[in-house]
C-alpha cells in the first residue's frame, strides 16, 4: 500500500503573541471552541495541548489583573511622590533663603542642619577661544567669546591693521557676543581678553575673517 501524505496548514501565530491581551483573547477562543472540536476528540495529544492552553490562559489572566492593579498603584504612588518632592523643594527653598538672612558663619549654617557653600576663586585667565565670522546676508561681523571659568567680563577689540597698535577699536559692552554692522570690505581681525576688578589678562591671538 502506498502512503499518500495529507497536506496540513500552518496556524497564524504572530498576531496572537503581539501583546498579553492578544494572547488572552486567543486563549479564550481556544477555551470555547477546542474542547468541542472533532479534531480534539479524535486526537488525544491535541486535546491535551488544548487543555494546557486553557489552564495557562487562566493563569495569564490572573497575572494580567495583578499587573493592572500594581501599575495603577505605581502611577498613583509616582504622582504622590512627585507632588511631595515639589512641596519639599518649596519648603526647603524658603528655609534656605530665610536661613541665609541670619547665618553669618559656617557654624551658623551647621547649627541649622545645613552646609555653608564655599566661595570659588578663579584665577585671571584669557578667554578659551573666540569665534569670528561674517554674515553676508545680514552684513555684520559676529564675535562669540568662549570665556574662561569664572571670567564674566571680556574686552573685545577689532582692527583691519593688526600690526598698528593704534588701530585696535574696542567694542562697547563686555558680554560674550558682539555684532559689528556693515563692516568695510577687507580683512578684519579680532582679539579678546578677560577683565576683573583686579586686572586684565593677555589678549588672545588675533583671529581674522574676510569681508567681501
Amino acid at each position: 500500500m502506498t502512503y499518500h501524505p495529507v497536506p496540513t496548514i500552518p496556524f497564524l501565530v504572530g498576531p496572537d503573541k503581539a501583546t498579553e491581551q492578544t494572547r488572552y483573547d486567543r486563549g479564550l477562543k481556544v477555551s470555547s471552541q477546542a474542547p468541542g472540536s472533532p479534531l480534539c476528540a479524535a486526537h488525544a495529544d491535541l486535546m491535551a495541548s488544548a487543555t494546557e492552553v486553557i489552564k495557562e490562559n487562566v493563569v495569564l489572566k490572573s497575572a494580567m489583573d495583578t499587573f493592572t492593579t500594581a501599575e495603577a498603584a505605581f502611577l498613583l504612588a509616582k504622582t504622590a511622590l512627585g507632588s511631595a518632592v515639589v512641596k519639599w523643594d518649596g519648603a526647603y527653598d524658603v528655609f534656605v533663603s530665610t536661613g541665609e538672612r541670619y547665618a553669618i558663619t559656617p557654624n551658623d549654617a551647621s547649627t541649622l542642619g545645613a552646609v555653608a557653600r564655599g566661595k570659588t576663586s578663579h584665577p585671571l585667565a584669557m578667554p578659551l577661544a573666540v569665534d569670528f565670522g561674517w554674515n553676508p546676508k545680514k552684513d555684520h561681523l559676529r564675535v562669540h567669546v568662549h570665556r574662561a571659568p569664572g571670567m564674566r567680563v571680556v574686552t573685545v577689540q577689532i582692527s583691519m591693521s593688526p600690526n598698528d597698535p593704534s588701530s585696535w577699536l574696542e567694542l562697547d559692552g563686555n558680554g560674550a557676543v558682539h555684532f559689528v554692522p556693515k563692516p568695510a570690505k577687507g580683512t578684519w581681525w579680532v582679539r579678546v581678553q578677560s577683565r576683573t576688578a583686579k586686572g586684565k589678562s593677555d589678549f588672545t591671538t588675533p583671529v581674522s575673517v574676510i569681508v567681501k
